[in-house]
């Protein structure tokens, strides 16, 4: 039987000896992002904080054109550069303890005033910003959504991967909006709950996998089409 697994790696980059991406790697992701001019760059899950990503991440805020998602390491090698905006749409989606390094402040914080914290995050980086969580809030620094959909078995890992996914690929397939960024991130976020709680109906809420979202995107597509 043949598969194809659910990660594609199309080109191989250069890597340290910890097994990360290295300085030459991303000189070498960088040359393929400045020939190829992806529609959406999503980054973050799973790279670790290094010089390397820190430079990666330096490079698509302030010279990359290319709409980014950015997420999980990506949003903790972001806190530690100097505050700037970004030079293209962007979108965060960062969790309260990422929110918290971004903002110089503690989660504690962040779920004290959630909407205040989001504000400020899409104000001082020029962005969307996504702060997951139980009622997801997605905002532009002007107009903000909670999110209806999802549920407590979606704590687990892996979880925020498939949603960096899912913002991307929505994104990718509305660049022409002005609000593009703004409704792609809603819709992923709404689309990666419903996707739980279609899940959730077949999977003990204990024993959910991020994986199996993905096997219920056919349902929640159909079931969103069906309503509008």
């Amino acid at each position: 039987v043949i598969r194809a697994p659910l990660e594609i790696t199309t080109q191989a980059l250069s890597e340290s000896k910890e097994g990360r991406i290295s300085n030459a790697g991303v000189t070498e992701l960088k040359r393929v992002i400045n020939d190829f001019k992806p529609d959406v760059i999503a980054v973050g899950p799973g790279l670790g904080v290094t010089p390397a990503i820190k430079r990666l991440v330096q490079f698509l805020m302030f010279e990359s054109k290319q709409r980014v998602v950015l997420d999980a390491d990506g949003l903790n090698a972001l806190a530690a550069l100097p505050r700037r905006r970004f030079s293209a749409s962007a979108i965060l989606t960062p969790h309260a303890g990422e929110a918290a390094r971004l903002l110089k402040t503690t989660s504690a914080a962040v779920l004290a005033g959630r909407t205040g914290s989001i504000q400020k995050i899409a104000a001082q980086f020029g962005c969307v910003c996504v702060l997951k969580g139980p009622g997801t809030l997605i905002a532009d620094g002007s107009r903000i959504y909670e999110n209806t959909t999802g549920n407590p078995a979606m704590a687990s890992g892996g979880m925020g991967d498939v949603l960096t996914g899912l913002i991307a690929a929505t994104w990718a397939q509305r660049l022409q909006s002005d609000v593009a960024a703004l409704t792609s991130a809603a819709f992923g976020v709404f689309l990666h709950g419903l996707c739980a709680d279609i899940a959730v109906r077949s999977f003990p809420e204990r024993t959910l996998l991020a994986s199996d979202l993905i096997e219920s995107l056919p349902e929640a597509y159909k079931k969103i089409w069906r309503n509008i």
